[in-house]
Order: C-alpha cells, then structure tokens, then sequence
C-alpha cells in the first residue's frame, strides 16, 4: 500500500468520523428542542395531596400519587414545628452497613412522639400495605444503582421513661456497582460502613462528619438535600471522576465542568457504540474506498453494504441516545422548576417541569413507526446514487409543512383539554400558544432533518431525508401523548398498550424483514408476512414482568436493547448470503483474489473483535490487535502463489500431492539411514552404498520450488496443500465449517449451559434473550471454520495446518489482551477462562488444518496416516496432547467450578444508560 492510498483511505475514515459526530450533535439539538417542549407543557400529574387537586373525567385524570402515600404526608404534617415548613421535629437515621457476599444491611429509623398519628397508625400495620411507599414519604428517596432494597415489616418500640416512639425498618439490597442516592425528607444522620467495598467519590452539600475509605458519616437538617456517593470494589481500578465537583475542572466551573462530563459521556457512548460495530465499520470503509470492487459483479456485497449501513446507524442511534436523555436532564435542572414555570405562566398554563417519559422514548417511537418502515423499503433499492436521497421535492416540503400543521392542530387541541381539566379558562391565546408552539417545535426538528440531510449528503450515506422530515412533523403529537402516558384513566392505558404492543410489534417485524431480505434477497410473500406479523407480535409482548397488566412505553428501552443484540445476527446472515453469492465460481484471477483477500481482513477482524454479538464492547488494544493480527493473516504476496495454486491442472496438483508425501516420507528416513552410515564408518566397513543411497534421499526430501507463468516460485508443498479441495470458495467453506462445528461441538454444548447458568430470569424478553445469547455461541467455532475455508488460498501458511495455527493467533491474542488491559476486577480474575479458551481454541486449529490437510490426501486416494510423511511427529503429537489436555482440563472445570467458566463471554457488554427519573413522584419536593 502507498502512502497515497494510505492517507486518501484515513482522509476517508475521518470524514466519516466527522459526519458520524455531526449527527450526533444535531441529535442533541434534536432532543434539546422535545425536552424544553415536555418541561413546559402543561401539567397533567397530581402536584401535591392536597384538597381538589385531583382533576380530569374517566377519559383523563390525574392521579399519579397514590392514596395511601397521600395519607402519610398528611400525618407528617402534624409533626412539622410551623405549618408550611418543610422539616419536622423528629430526627431520621439511616445505617448501611456492607456483609459477606456484598450484601449491604440497611437500617432505617424515627424517634417520634407515640401519641403521634405516625406511631398509631404503625402500631396498627397501616405501614405494612405499601412499604416503599412507607420509607419514601418518611426518610426520603434511596437510590441503589438499578437495585430497589427488599424491605421488611416496619416495627415499633416504645420508651415510656422518655416518652419516645422510635419506628424502624430494615432492607437488604445488593452493593451498587454505580452510585448511591440519598434525597432526604427532613432532619437525617446517615453512617454508612462498607467491608469489601470502598468510597470512591461523594458529592453532598450535606455535613460532612467524618470520610474514609469504608465509613462515611453525614448529616443535614433540611429537606429534598441528596447525598451521592459512588462505590466500586476495593481491587478495582480507580474509574474516571463522574461527580462535576470532584475533578480540577469541577472546582473553579462546577457547571461548566458537569457540561462537559455529560457530553463526554455522550461521546463515550458513541465510542462504544462504534467498537462493537468495529468490524461492519471497517467493511462499510472497505466499500467505499474500492477494496471490494472487485467482487460488485454479484448482489450480494451491494446488498450486505445497504444492511450493514442501516444496522449500524441504528445501533449507533439506540445505543447513544439514552445518554444525550442525561445531558438534557442536565441541562433542564440547570434552569430549574421556576424558569419552567415562568415560561408556563407566559404561554398561559402552569408547566409541568419536568420530563413524563425519557425524550429517547419519544425519539424511539417517532423512529420506529416512521422511519423504520421506510428504511425497510430502502433496502431493496440497489441505486447506487446517493443524491436521489439526501434531496426533497418542493411538493414534498410543501405536504410535510401542511401535515406539520395539521399534526400542530390536534395536538394543541389536546393541549386546550388537559388545561380544561385543570379547572383553568381556556382562551384563544392559549389555543394560538399552543399551536404556536407545537408548530415551532416542527419547524426545529425539521430544521434538524435538513441538517441531517446535508450531513448525510456530505458523507455520502443513504439516508432518506423525507423520512426524517414526515417523523419530525409527527414528534410533538407523540410528545403529548407522552404527556398523558403516566396519567390516569382509559386514554392513558390505551398510550400504554399501544406503545408496547404496536410500536414493539412494529420494531419486531422490521428486524425480521431484514432478516428475510438478508438471507433471501426478496420480500417476504403474503404468508410469510402474516407468520412474521404473528411472531413479531409474540416477541414484542413482555411477558416476564411483576405486573403484567402494566406495561407502557418505559418497555421499548429493554425491547431496543434486545433487537440490537439480533441486529448482529442479522448482519452474520446478510454475510453468508453474500459469501454463497459470490463464491459459486471458481476463483483464479489475481484481481478477484485481491478483492476477497480485503473481504478476508475485515471478515477475520469482525470475528475477532466480537462482531458475532453487537452488545459485546471490545477495548481499543482488542480491537486494533484484531486488525493487526488479520492483516498479518494474510499477506499480499500470497495472492500470486494463491492464483498459481488454484490454476493447476487436476493432474499437476496430484503429483505436486505424490511429490510431497515422497518428500516428507524422505524426510522421516532419514534419521534411520544417517545411524546406518555412521555405524558403518565406525566398524571400518565401506560405506559407499549407503552413503550414496543417504545422498539420494537428502536430495528427494527438499522441498522443491516450481516457477509459476507470473515468473514467480511456489513450493511443492503449497502447491499440493495450499487450495485444500477445490478452487470453488463456497464448497470449501462448507466442508470446514461442517468439520468446524463437529469439532468445536463439545465446547459449544458445555458453552450453552454455561449460559444456561448465568441466564437472568428477570428478562422481560426471554425468548430474544435467548436469541441474542445462544446464537453467537453456536455460530462462534463454526464462524471461524466457514472463514477459514472460504479464504483458505490466501490465509498465511503453506498447508493446512500452518494457516489454522495463523488463525489461532487470531484468536488468542485479542483474547489475552483484552483481559491483560482491563481494569475491571472480574476480567483480571478471569485468566482461567482465558487459558481454559486457549486450550479450546489450540484443540480447535490443529484439528482443524489435521483435517484439512487430510482431506487433500483422502481426495488423491492417500490414507490419513500419510499425515506422518507432511507434518512432523512432533505436530501430531503435540495434537493428542492438546486433546488430552484440553478434556482433562474441561472435566477437572466443570467439576470444580461449573459450567460459567465455557461461557464464551471474554469481551464486555455494553453499559446501559442510567435511568433518568420522569415521574414526579420520584423527585425529592413532589413535583
């Protein structure tokens, strides 16, 4: 490669990578512009528990606070010194204290009067109907990571000497591996003492008593105050600072540093994003710089480069906007509740101030019932003009401004009825406000779509613009009725089940539909739409949930997570399609090699890189190891010996075969003819014969070269070894990746039940839970197999056997290294999974090229045992062993410590988002 070519290829990766980070930035603005529309739009919830609160009809009420919660902060307002004020006189405590196993102890306790109306209603069991709510209305909300405590039954013990009642209530919950989150109700000592864990980083304006390393000791006299405090195991590595006051910047710009960590985290997520995509990325780059022009003659690359555009934008998209959700979070609480209700006040309602469902869901639902089918289309046009669309007619702008007020119509008529139910006049100026608004909101995701457009445009990718500007016409009614999702009443439970059932059916069909159009290149018929309609419909249903006449919109973000581990499987499919397209013919010319040694490099990197599953994250080191290792796998100069070997003629590759075996057969005799010589000289006896004969065998156990017609040499041992059985790719592959299985299928089966013991039981979506894990796992040892035969000409090496000890290097060092650079603790504790794969993995690669090689002595009409005359004693012996050791090895593991350590699981998952809280029964002041 020249160095030309090598910097237009980077200057091309770099103009992807800007555009890539340019719709990212209008995706912030994007979701910017629905997040200032949800804070502001008027209030639909219960603001408080007072009297006449409660609003709406059968069709819409509010009702978000429960009754019984109601009723406890009623009876806390009899122990507040001064009506109004928002602390009490009683004194809250709360004790964590960390057990074996990671379990931490929570204790939570009051000192009230025992006449109070808290104590008699305790006494009664009236705290037992609904504990949580018990512990939130009384010591505040506790936050542990994504875990709720498990709390028992309140109790009550009385001081007569002190005339004092003290309530208490204990938990058990796992120790967070993210943060823990205090908001407190009033007057509150908090100690906590951890044992195996450590404080890594506190962020409170609460007093701070006494800090270390495993205690904490904090206490604050006001109400709605929050205690952060992030805790990671003690032989953890020390993670980057999260907390806007607790690194350099954060103390002399607290609000600029918090800025910038979120966007950092933004960008972070797009990182991941991009190297679990690593592999597609790099085949998308692959296309568009000419290295696969040579294989454009079939469908199937152009039709695998259309699907593994569409996959990897839209996993980029789901896995990047429930972090941008965090930054407009970040910047609504900049503002506060009091601008928002101020710019109520303006348009002529009281705002709500906050956001009732994540704005990723709005985005997500807008995406998948208008976006999403349209991509669907879009797969099947095999235009390569790009032009066509990035671009709008006028009539289209012209429809998509009349529907972007019609659209502006309904919802600001929706907008007049929740004000009415408000018990609020309704005037004209609040109709034209809230069309108004709804129809700038439009306008500004339009305004977006177009940046989009021109990016898209720029960079050369096929993104619909129409698509983009019809979803941004129907965003602000989706964003009403996002309003509404929460609420009480029939319309609400209608936005419910619609959102979970039609949204996730439709999300479902079009993965199947890609699916299909992967693997067959056409459309599904008439039936096989209504099976996928049928299937899709039963996916989509969350059936693993506590309470299953519940669900709502909040279930797309679990749903979406799933699909975009099934995106993965889809691209292996499309993969496979294309490899049988374009691997029917035999495959001799030098340019065509050229073509599918590049196919070969980004094929192997994807493979290596984890690229089975898209949720699976490898490091940096991981991934450009990968690269290095496949690009060493294969050579450039192996194209010319490659197309000399598959040139042979029937007859010449059966004696380059003869040739070789007679050579290797020299070979092995002549240690025995050598002890002859020798022992003949030294009784004095001539040796003349033998040593001539000795001469003659030397000179047959070279390895001779052979001139190709391009004026190059090959060995012998190439030219018999280095096609395998054919010059036909597809055949190949087949053989080996039937071999592969069969090989790889022990670990395969000790590998699912391995996962069968790890599996969580609480996944909402088990069917594609399953999907999702066992998939990658049965397809892993195959995968290889079919690669390795579909590009066996060009793997490095003269036999078989040489190429599948290059392809294990492939796949053991991403492997070591990924555990060797990461700082999580579990990785470092899994070197015995690592050294248990690499036994797997050499088991694997030598049975693999045995077989190979093999194979070319069974179709010359040669036993396997002629495997002595091409490979060393020393290699076949090495082979038993491996298998020896690697069943002994795999017994001794499962019977020490189960069926987890075949999980094939040696690259991380993708960090879910933290979830940002929507309800205002979740924030600390009631809101």
């Amino acid at each position: 490669m020249t160095g030309a070519v090598l910097r237009e290829r980077t200057a091309l990766a770099l103009r992807q990578a800007v555009g890539l980070l340019c719709l990212v930035v209008l995706g912030c603005a994007a979701s910017m512009a629905v997040g200032a529309f949800m804070f502001v739009m008027p209030s639909v919830f219960q603001s408080g528990c007072g009297e006449g609160t409660r609003f709406g009809n059968v069709l819409l009420h509010g009702s978000d606070f429960a009754a019984d919660r109601c009723e406890w902060e009623h009876v806390l307002k009899e122990l507040a010194p001064a009506k109004g004020a928002k602390s009490a006189h009683f004194r809250r405590s709360v004790e964590l204290r960390e057990g074996i196993a990671g379990t931490l102890h929570i204790r939570l306790s009051a000192d009230v009067p025992p006449a109070s109306a808290l104590a008699q209603r305790v006494r009664r069991g009236q705290a037992a109907v609904d504990v949580s709510s018990f512990v939130r209305t009384v010591w505040g909300v506790l936050v542990l990571g994504r875990t709720e405590p498990v709390w028992q039954l309140p109790d009550l013990t009385a001081d007569q000497l002190l005339n004092q009642a003290t309530v208490t209530v204990s938990g058990t919950a796992q120790v967070p591996s993210g943060d823990l989150v205090l908001y407190s109700r009033g007057p509150t000592s908090l100690r906590m003492t951890l044992r195996n864990s450590e404080l890594r980083a506190v962020d409170t304006v609460w007093h701070l008593a006494a800090q270390g390393t495993h205690t904490l000791s904090a206490d604050t006299g006001k109400w709605g105050e929050m205690l952060k405090v992030a805790m990671a195991p003690a032989d953890a590595a020390a993670p980057r600072r999260d907390f806007p006051g607790d690194g350099p910047m954060g103390s002399w710009l607290p609000a600029t540093g918090q800025y910038v960590a979120q966007a950092g985290r933004v960008l972070a997520a797009t990182g991941r994003a991009l190297l679990a995509a690593a592999g597609w990325c790099a085949l998308l780059l692959a296309y568009r710089n000419g290295a696969l022009a040579p294989l454009v003659r079939s469908d199937g690359i152009p039709q695998l480069i259309r699907i593994a555009g569409a996959v990897v934008m839209v996993h980029v998209i789901l896995s990047v906007v429930p972090w941008i959700d965090l930054l407009v979070a970040g910047a609504a609480d900049s503002l506060g509740h009091d601008f928002f209700a101020s710019v109520g006040l303006w348009l002529g309602w009281n705002a709500a101030g906050y956001a009732a469902l994540p704005i990723s869901l709005v985005l997500l639902v807008a995406g998948i019932l208008i976006v999403l089918p349209r991509t669907v289309r879009a797969l099947a046009d095999s235009r390569p003009a790009l032009a066509s669309c990035t671009t709008v007619r006028t009539g289209t702008a012209v429809r998509w401004l009349l529907l972007s007020c019609l659209l502006a119509v309904v919802g600001a008529a929706v907008l007049c009825w929740l004000i009415a139910l408000q018990r609020v006049p309704v005037s004209w100026t609040d109709a034209a406000s809230a069309f108004g608004f709804l129809l700038v909101l439009a306008l500004a995701l339009g305004t977006v779509s177009w940046g989009c457009g021109a990016v898209a445009h720029k960079a050369g990718w096929r993104i619909q613009l129409s698509s983009l500007l019809w979803a941004s016409a129907w965003v602000p009614l989706i964003t009403v009725a996002a309003a509404i999702h929460s609420t009480g009443g029939v319309l609400p439970v209608a936005l419910r089940w619609a959102g979970s059932l039609v949204v996730g059916t439709a999300a479902v069909l079009a993965t199947g539909c890609v699916a299909w159009r992967a693997t067959t290149h056409s459309r599904p018929s008439r039936t096989g739409v209504f099976v996928l309609l049928a299937v899709a419909v039963a996916l989509a249903v969350s059936w693993n949930r506590d309470e299953p006449l519940s669900p709502g919109w909040w279930d797309l973000q679990g749903l979406a997570r799933q699909l975009d581990g099934v995106l993965g499987l889809v691209l292996v499919a499309a993969t496979v399609r294309a490899l049988y397209d374009c691997g029917q013919s035999p495959l001799t010319v030098p340019r065509e090699l050229r073509g599918h040694r590049a196919l070969g490099i980004v094929l192997m990197f994807t493979l290596a890189a984890g690229g089975l599953s898209l949720l699976a994250v490898p490091s940096w080191v991981t991934a450009c190891s990968a690269a290095l290792m496949a690009w060493f796998l294969f050579p450039y100069e192996q194209i010319k010996r490659a197309a000399a070997v598959l040139r042979q003629a029937p007859g010449e590759h059966t004696d380059a075969v003869n040739r070789s075996a007679q050579s290797g057969a020299a070979r092995r005799a002549l240690s025995s003819l050598r002890k002859a010589a020798h022992e003949k000289i030294a009784d004095g006896r001539p040796g003349t014969v033998v040593q001539r004969r000795l001469r003659a065998v030397e000179r047959s156990s070279y390895d001779e070269r052979r001139r190709d017609q391009a004026g190059g040499t090959v060995s012998v041992r190439q030219l018999a070894f280095g096609a395998y059985t054919g010059a036909v790719p597809w055949q190949r592959a087949l053989r080996t990746a039937q071999a592969a299985a069969v090989i790889g299928a022990p670990w395969t089966v000790l590998s699912l039940a391995g996962a069968v013991v790890a599996a969580h039981s609480e996944s909402k979506y088990p069917v594609l839970d399953i999907v999702g894990t066992a998939a990658p796992i049965l397809l892993f040892w195959a995968g290889y197999g079919l690669l390795y035969g579909y590009f066996f000409p060009l793997l490095r090496g003269q036999t078989g056997l040489a190429k599948a000890l290059w392809t294990y290097g492939l796949m053991l060092v991403p492997a070591v290294l990924q555990v060797a650079v990461s700082r999580d603790p579990a990785h470092w504790a899994s070197w015995t999974h690592t050294l248990l794969y690499a036994l797997q993995a050499f088991t694997f690669a030598m049975t693999l090229g045995l077989c190979a090689d093999g194979a070319v002595l069974a179709k010359n009409r040669m036993r396997p045992a002629r495997l002595t005359d091409i490979h060393n004693l020393g290699f076949i012996a090495a082979w038993w062993s491996s298998v020896a050791i690697a069943l002994v090895t795999g017994v001794a593991t499962a019977i020490v410590a189960g069926l987890q350590p075949f999980l094939i699981d040696l690259l991380p998952k993708t960090p879910e988002a933290p979830a940002v809280s929507t309800t205002p029964s979740e924030a600390p002041d009631g809101r």
